[in-house]
């Protein structure tokens, strides 16, 4: 029935997230979505599914398996849930928190914003990823994203400088203050602090220094093939999901700052010149 159909995508989208499993990690759920962009992503989620469900239904009908398909063709998908809410910092709020922060976690945050890397990326990096003579570091390849060098502007150079002097090739670039690892969870309380001593509202995620990363350069006039390379996206798909807003902002500066004014303009004695009189 169609109501049934309603009821169970209706549910689908207020149920928790599913975690990864494995051989040593049984079935979990997260938390059930308690901020509005966490409601979107389960709206979509639950969208995606009943598109799977409708494509299934749809070949049953096309091999006559039911006599009709107007029971799911009335299932309407949640709408505007596919444009996801990004949360990126400005200039000063980025001054802000990391003046917030202090010791090895600064070096941290700093290093988020410097490079768009994950917080477990960073974590992961060894000295041996870091060329000073280059300019770049190199990320190696994850679940999410594709292996990839990201260059260091002047200022980035100087904090890798720093991290990596007197460490040899296998040391970690990132470590806390007792020189141990930055394990899964370990910033969490720590960047929360620094939330609440900065004043940044609504406070930011690890991950959303990675989206102050992309939105400054795609405000700064970076085409989205670039910033999808300095990301480790598959393709420019998901990078036009989240920046391509920011991009046709950049697109609708140059048009205004670059093309020239032609109002009011007289035409010079020059101009007249050249301009043949039948």
């Amino acid at each position: 029935k169609t109501n049934d159909i309603k009821k169970w995508h209706q549910k689908l989208a207020e149920s928790p997230k599913r975690k990864r499993t494995s051989k040593s990690n049984p079935q979990s759920f997260s938390n059930k979505p308690q901020t509005e962009d966490e409601k979107r992503a389960r709206r979509n989620t639950a969208n995606r599914i009943l598109t799977v469900l409708k494509a299934i239904l749809n070949k049953a009908f096309q091999d006559e398996l039911v006599h009709s398909d107007l029971v799911w063709k009335r299932i309407k998908p949640f709408p505007n849930v596919d444009e996801p809410v990004i949360r990126f910092l400005t200039d000063y709020e980025a001054i802000r928190l990391l003046n917030a922060c202090q010791g090895s976690f600064r070096d941290l945050v700093h290093g988020g914003l410097k490079t768009g890397c994950r917080y477990g990326e960073l974590g992961r990096l060894t000295v041996a990823n870091v060329s000073l003579e280059r300019k770049n570091i190199y990320v190696r390849a994850s679940k999410n994203s594709k292996s990839r060098h990201i260059p260091l502007n002047d200022e980035g150079l100087e904090l890798f400088k720093k991290l990596t002097v007197g460490k040899i090739g296998k040391d970690l670039v990132f470590t806390k203050d007792d020189g141990t690892a930055w394990g899964k969870n370990h910033h969490t309380r720590l960047l929360i602090t620094a939330n609440e001593i900065a004043k940044i509202d609504p406070i930011i995620t690890f991950h959303d220094l990675r989206h102050t990363y992309a939105s400054s350069l795609a405000q700064g006039g970076a085409d989205l093939l670039i910033i999808s390379k300095l990301l480790g996206h598959a393709d420019t798909r998901i990078t036009a999901r989240h920046y391509a807003h920011l991009c046709d902002r950049t697109l609708a500066n140059a048009v205004n700052n670059l093309l020239p004014n032609f109002k009011n303009t007289a035409l010079s004695d020059v101009h007249l010149k050249s301009i043949a009189i039948y």
